[in-house]
């Protein structure tokens, strides 16, 4: 048979109860176990293993103790069994029950707490961030619409500004170029009729400066509308 004599924290001595509740500040714990054979005690071989910290069996040997680490917040169950010199487990385990009292900031609910508001703090920053991104789409959009009107209002006075003067050419044209039409007109007439020398002359000198005013003329509104 095999049986759990004492667990020793934080260097005291205690009777193992059927669970046994370990402060925060646990920094350790030894167990001390024993087994009985009557034929062969020194031979007595054992294992062991905690519930919730090791994955298997642990070989003791002969050793009559096992020893552990802080363990983290939780439940566990420490089991050991023992052989006898033919190697034939107990069928019988000594067992109990172990509660790993922690920090407060050990709690489960701590960590939930801190990962929801690390979470929320993200989202957070993320909506200001997308917040700032829209109001800088919007100063945007408004700066180019803005500058879309000023354009469209320079391309509406460029464009009044444009027919004003065509409207100006075309009245000085007619202003000026039906004047010089019939002082041609009258210099043509004149040369038909019956004129000395010197009127056919002057007739002559009259409608060559009228052409050429007109001539020039014409070369000015060219240019004023290529403008």
């Amino acid at each position: 048979t095999v049986h759990i004599e004492r667990v020793l924290v934080n260097g005291g001595r205690h009777v193992p109860p059927s669970e046994l509740v370990l402060p925060p500040d646990t920094q350790g714990l030894a167990i001390e176990y024993t087994g009985l054979s009557f034929s062969a005690p020194g031979q007595v071989r054992f294992q062991y293993r905690m519930d919730g910290f090791d994955d298997q069996w642990i070989p003791a040997d002969d050793r009559r103790m096992a020893h552990y680490p802080r363990l983290g917040p939780g439940r566990y169950r420490f089991r050991v069994m023992a052989a006898n010199a033919t190697g034939t487990w107990s069928e019988h385990e000594a067992a109990f029950a172990i509660v790993q009292r922690g920090y407060f900031y050990e709690q489960p609910w701590v960590w939930w707490l801190a990962g929801l508001t690390v979470l929320g703090g993200g989202i957070g920053a993320y909506r200001w961030r997308m917040a700032a991104h829209e109001r800088e789409r919007r100063r945007l959009e408004a700066g180019i619409a803005a500058r879309t009107r000023e354009l469209q209002i320079a391309k509406e006075q460029a464009e009044a500004s444009t027919r004003a003067r065509s409207e100006f050419l075309e009245s000085m044209s007619h202003e000026i170029r039906n004047p010089l039409n019939g002082i041609i007109g009258l210099v043509a007439m004149l040369r038909e009729a019956p004129l000395d020398a010197q009127e056919r002359e002057l007739a002559q000198s009259l409608g060559a400066c009228a052409k050429g005013l007109a001539r020039v003329f014409d070369e000015v509104l060219n240019f004023a509308r290529l403008e």
